[in-house]
């Protein structure tokens, strides 16, 4: 009998010493410094070191505070770093309206901000700004990654001299971040268009990925691209915002546009024409962009109706059932508007053609003259760039 006793004991004992392997902690950021007990580096390197999900707050006393590393911040490849969060959106500075933490490489040299390595993490209420490469890279493997989210759980990507976001990984969700741009409008752009750097880049290995409802404005160059020769595809940009994505590096040399949306080459091609074809060597399939016959604004101003077609001419069967947002353009030079401000989804028939009317009673200064661009999705997800502009014209 005592020998059953003590078994079941000793069973009990094990379990809730595999199951406290697994346990969720949390760690709390008390100071601003490089590192050190209670530094964001202390933090990052608990977490990579302990299984289960993780989680890193900061002490309310840090809001409005700058952390300025001498080497770039990392969640590790370790399989421990996985489920990292960190979590800085309960302590939002209200008073500037800006993360309550910034993450500053002024003291980094050459470096990256945020480097992540591992799946399963999330990233809420910070701001990475001022770093000579990019401001974070969810390198391959750091797949399933949130970034971003509603209200104050936004990061601000700004300054920084590669791209805001480069991202390597798979199956992210990149949502409500600030990209160049402070929540109150700032400039604070990233990149360099003689180098193909700007917002957001997709590189090779980057597929099945949701990028949604973040402002991508005023970086030196592009607002997403694709690099080089990646034919990943699955890239859903959705209801974003893009305006004065530049044209000139910050030494104002650059020869090109920086379009909102581009699959091109490494620096950026510009303008990707249609072809009425999807291709599977190309990244998104390359997929075409819709073109718009019609935008006509009612005679109250409360109802735009647009006609059009996906791809090269109307009765592409190839872009049936694809999902087409309509957007109020920030025009450039190139014709082929950047997407500011998002107004609705449209659906192509099954000859790939469609058609709609959009209350835009809600947006103010909205008129005739005004002009309007779009993107199409197909059932996979894969996203296009931007159409050409056509202008709003006086309907019934």
């Amino acid at each position: 009998m005592k020998r059953k006793i003590k078994l079941s004991l000793f069973v009990v004992i094990l379990v809730m010493g595999i199951a406290n392997l697994g346990q969720a902690n949390t760690y709390t950021v008390t100071n601003l410094n490089n590192s050190g007990n209670g530094s964001l580096r202390w933090a990052l390197d608990q977490a990579g070191s302990h299984s289960g999900s993780d989680t890193i707050k900061f002490n309310p006393a840090l809001t409005g505070g700058t952390i300025c590393p001498t080497s770039e911040l990392q969640i590790t490849s370790s399989s421990k770093a996985e489920e990292t969060i960190i979590d800085a959106s309960d302590i939002w500075n209200e008073a500037t309206n800006m993360p309550g933490i910034t993450i500053d490489g002024n003291c980094c040299g050459s470096c990256e901000g945020l480097n992540i390595r591992s799946k399963n993490c999330e990233i809420y209420g910070i701001a990475i700004m001022n770093f000579e490469d990019d401001c974070i890279q969810p390198q391959s493997g750091a797949d399933y990654l949130i970034l971003g989210g509603p209200g104050h759980k936004a990061n601000v990507f700004g300054g920084c001299g590669g791209e805001g976001i480069e991202l390597q990984a798979n199956d992210c969700h990149i949502y409500g971040n600030y990209v160049g741009v402070t929540p109150n409008g700032a400039d604070i752009g990233n990149g360099d268009c003689s180098k193909g750097l700007g917002g957001l880049v997709f590189c090779s290995g980057a597929s099945d990925n949701v990028i949604e409802k973040n402002i991508f404005a005023h970086n030196w160059g592009f607002g997403t691209k694709c690099w080089s020769a990646n034919n990943d595809d699955g890239n859903l940009i959705t209801q974003n915002s893009f305006y004065q994505n530049k044209d000139a590096d910050r030494n104002g040399s650059c020869s090109h546009w920086g379009l909102g949306i581009d699959h091109g080459a490494s620096n950026g091609d510009g303008p990707t024409l249609n072809d009425g074809q999807k291709k599977s060597n190309e990244f998104n399939d390359g997929m075409d962009y819709p073109t718009f016959t019609t935008a006509e604004l009612s005679a109250d101003g409360n109802t735009l109706y647009v006609k059009g077609f996906v791809g090269t001419l109307p009765g592409q069967t190839v872009f049936a059932n694809s999902r087409v947002e309509v957007f109020i353009a920030d025009p450039d030079p190139t014709g082929f508007g950047e997407g500011k401000t998002y107004l609705a989804t449209l659906t192509t028939g099954s000859t790939g053609n469609f058609e709609g009317t959009i209350n835009v009673s809600a947006i103010g200064g909205f008129a005739v003259g005004d002009y309007i661009t779009g993107t199409a999705t197909d059932p996979n997800n894969s996203t296009s760039e931007f159409s050409p502009l056509l202008a709003v014209i006086p309907g019934c």
